[in-house]
């Protein structure tokens, strides 16, 4: 990628070519067939784009635990109904889903099979095998229940923490954690390490990883009569290392309940709950120090009025961002959302930024950080029967969706159980449990830019180099949009672009795009856009410059494809690679779809046409005289010949036999000792190294130094060189037998322009040059001429081309 250059493009849809998408659906792809029970999903990213869902269903009589992936695109890559991951007897249920360090999952829940609920877990792999022993590997099944379970994950460990009824007798409730390594082996004690024993109930364990191998641990803590909040941390070796059983992050004579999580990213964490106060419930954090010391405590929720049910994410930042139910307006209950700095500051104003106060009730039911400071918030809307939403807001609280949100999903019936994660291109992957007379669980996507569901972006499915040519082309081909089609008919058009060079200053200032290029943005891109422009672009955080290539009409087709010039050709150790992307386009030129870029590079595959006519004559001493036709030099990328040389007939033309390159067509072998027998080949070769067949074989004897000067010509053979000319031509004739010769030349209309009687001509190679002009001695003016040899009562035509 060096310079911009004018594109051409040749458009062709090629359907068949292109892989199958099965689209988003509008209410998300079912992960069960089954019509009975069914437990809400876990969802984790699979780092490609789409993700892993695991739940429970009772297909199988009682709760079995299954996992599906399902792509970018929607589709569900294994099988109606998913995998089976654990199928013992009783209930297996409640999933925890957390990616590993691989590209798979972990899949945690909990398991009466041994008649009390134990945990179990498992790894499935990225193409669907499990990594551990069938059915689970155990994480705790001592005496007593488990339950509460909280997951999370650190590279290739996945810590688990949960409430405990081992001592229910003594301590009552308690909180253990286990980590286990990629191969399902506890790191610490079996059956978990106590975080928390103190005397009365300990519940809703929160766990996240400290960065080193260790985690964090928070919890609702009755010691002290009332419910409290404490914290944790067990390090690397499983050993809790606050003050004993845990530090009190909040306490008081009413209740504080309901810890949140959050890593501060420097291994510690900030927490959130709920506190009482008597006449109101309100929002409180505190960012926790290297030893559990609160570094800051505060109210989020400053408006004196109720507020609970609420979720938590990191802003990435060390920050968070949080959303929760307010009762402010007292005449229902609306969803409201908070960013708080690293320090503790809130930047969405003291009373936060309302997510709905659409009629009737709305709670929150996740929030993802969006990468860039802000976050999605995904809830519960009542006025349509209790259907999930979602609304963006960016790192100053701003709505970037229409206002109280988009649909998630508003079929027929309820949602409900929402789990969420964030998929590797910035989308939300959304499971929810629905209900319309039987349950089901499913998965919806919604994309980051407009908040539409499923995948209105294209995806390119192929960069391929077009097969047969000589390079400079590759066929680009993209999926459709979801919004392409009968049904939806949102999508207008799509643009196509090609990434050229990085940016070293504003686009105004490129001058490599040629006088006619302007900038542009993609707002400016109709249906009938036509014109030389480029805009500026990412591709893995470096600017480039995008050059427009061409549009396509959206025809509601499942694929398209579009022949597209390159800048260059894939040569010796550079590839010349290439960035394509492509963008959907709608009526309103404000929202638009680009997908994530691809890239391919440009092949040469056709070599050039092999020498003719290659004779070998000694001229003294060791010198062999070489000379050969002009077979590929005509062609626009002949770059040179390659001479090579044996001592055997039928020798190889490989890398020990090379003798030299030359781009005449003549050489001269000083090396030829005259004792020795040599045999000789010649390749024509282009720019981008593809050889000819091999020419002829000629040699030279060691006694008479007489060699075949040319092979035996059988039929009348007619070559010019250089065509294309400007000046005059060389025109060499092949004769298998002494004969007269008369060569004419004529226009495109048949008129003979030139002609010329050589009269009788000995057999073998002969050359005559032909100057370019007609009878009168007149330059011919540049156009396509043909001329006829006749020798005896042989004729061949050939075709030349004059280019002044």
């Amino acid at each position: 990628m060096k310079t911009l250059a004018v594109l051409f493009s040749l458009s062709i849809l090629l359907y068949s070519a292109l892989p199958a998408s099965a689209a988003w659906p509008e209410y998300g792809v079912n992960l069960s067939p089954n019509a009975g029970g069914i437990d809400r999903p876990g969802i984790a990213s699979d780092g490609a784009g789409g993700c892993y869902a695991a739940w429970a269903d009772d297909r199988n009589g009682d709760y079995d635990i299954f996992v599906q992936r399902i792509d970018g695109d929607g589709n569900p890559l294994w099988g109606t109904g998913g995998i089976a991951v654990c199928v013992q007897p009783l209930t297996q249920a409640t999933v925890s889903v957390v990616p590993d360090d691989a590209g798979g999952a972990y899949i945690v829940w909990l398991d009466d099979r041994s008649g009390n609920t134990d945990i179990y877990a498992q790894r499935v792999q990225s193409d669907g095998s499990m990594a551990w022993q069938a059915n689970g590997m155990p994480v705790c099944t001592v005496v007593n229940s488990q339950d509460q379970l909280a997951v999370a994950t650190e590279g290739a460990f996945v810590l688990i923490g949960w409430r405990d009824s081992r001592s229910i007798g003594t301590s009552g409730y308690d909180i253990y954690a286990q980590r286990l390594n990629g191969s399902g082996n506890p790191m610490w004690a079996s059956n978990g390490v106590a975080v928390c024993t103190n005397a009365g109930n300990q519940a809703r364990p929160e766990i996240l990883s400290d960065g080193l191998a260790g985690a964090v641990l928070a919890w609702e803590d009755w010691r002290a009569g009332d419910a409290d909040v404490y914290a944790h941390h067990v390090n690397f070796f499983g050993t809790p290392d606050w003050t004993s059983q845990g530090v009190a992050v909040a306490s008081g004579a009413l209740d504080q309940t309901e810890p949140r999580l959050v890593s501060d990213g420097q291994g510690v964490a900030v927490v959130a709950w709920i506190t009482n106060t008597g006449s109101n419930e309100q929002v409180r954090a505190s960012r926790l120090g290297p030893t559990g010391l609160a570094i800051w405590t505060r109210t989020i929720v400053n408006t004196a009025v109720a507020a609970n049910l609420f979720e938590v994410a990191s802003d990435g930042s060390g920050g968070i961002i949080m959303a929760w139910v307010d009762f402010r307006t007292g005449s229902d209950f609306d969803t409201y959302a908070q960013r708080v700095t690293h320090a503790g500051a809130l930047l969405w104003g003291e009373d936060g930024v309302v997510v709905s106060a659409a009629p009737g009730g709305q709670y929150p039911a996740s929030v993802n950080g969006d990468g860039e400071g802000g976050a999605i918030v995904t809830f519960y809307e009542e006025s349509l029967g209790w259907h999930v939403y979602a609304q963006r807001f960016d790192g100053q609280g701003i709505e970037q969706w229409p206002s109280d949100g988009v649909p998630v999903v508003t079929g027929p019936g309820t949602s409900d159980d929402v789990a969420s994660a964030t998929a590797s291109d910035g989308a939300v992957l959304i499971g929810y449990e629905s209900f319309t007379g039987t349950f089901m669980s499913r998965v919806q996507r919604i994309e980051p830019r407009y908040g539409y569901w499923g995948k209105p972006e294209p995806s390119i499915v192929a960069v391929d180099d077009n097969p047969g040519d000589q390079g400079g082309q590759v066929a680009v081909g993209w999926g459709a949009s979801d919004r392409d089609n009968l049904s939806q008919q949102a999508i207008t058009h799509y643009s196509l672009w090609r990434a050229t060079d990085t940016l070293p200053g504003s686009v105004a200032a490129q001058t490599t795009v040629g006088k006619d290029a302007r900038s542009v943005t993609l707002e400016d891109i109709g249906p009938d856009f036509a014109s030389a422009a480029v805009r500026e672009g990412t591709i893995n955080g470096v600017e480039y410059l995008w050059e427009f290539v061409t549009t396509q009409q959206a025809i509601y087709a499942s694929g398209y494809s579009d022949l597209v010039a390159t800048r260059q050709d894939s040569i010796g150790g550079d590839p010349a690679q290439h960035y394509f992307q492509v963008v959907a386009h709608t009526a309103n030129s404000q929202i638009f779809f680009p997908s994530a870029p691809d890239s391919g590079h440009s092949v040469d595959n056709l070599a050039p046409a092999a020498p003719l006519g290659l004779a070998a004559m000694r001229s003294g001493g060791p010198n062999v005289d070489l000379d050969w036709s002009p077979s590929g030099m005509a062609e626009a990328d002949f770059k040179e010949f390659w001479v090579y040389r044996g001592t055997t007939s039928g020798f190889p033309t490989d890398p020990a036999h090379f003798l030299t390159s030359t781009p005449d067509t003549m050489s001269t072998d000083t090396s030829a000792d005259t004792g020795g027998m040599w045999y000789y080949k010649v390749l024509a070769v282009d720019i981008h190294d593809n050889p000819s067949d091999e020419s002829n074989e000629a040699f030279v004897s060691p006694v008479t130094g007489i060699g075949d000067r040319a092979p035996s010509l059988t039929a009348l053979t007619v070559q010019n060189y250089p065509n294309p000319f400007s000046g005059a031509t060389e025109i060499r004739i092949g004769l298998p037998a002494a004969s007269p010769v008369t060569i004419a030349v004529y226009d495109v209309a048949g008129r003979r322009v030139a002609s010329s009687d050589l009269g009788v001509m000995s057999a073998g190679h002969q050359a005559l040059t032909f100057d370019g002009r007609d009878a009168s001695g007149r330059a011919l003016p540049s156009g396509v001429y043909f001329y006829r040899v006749t020798a005896g009562a042989e004729t061949a035509t050939r075709k030349i081309v004059i280019r002044r």
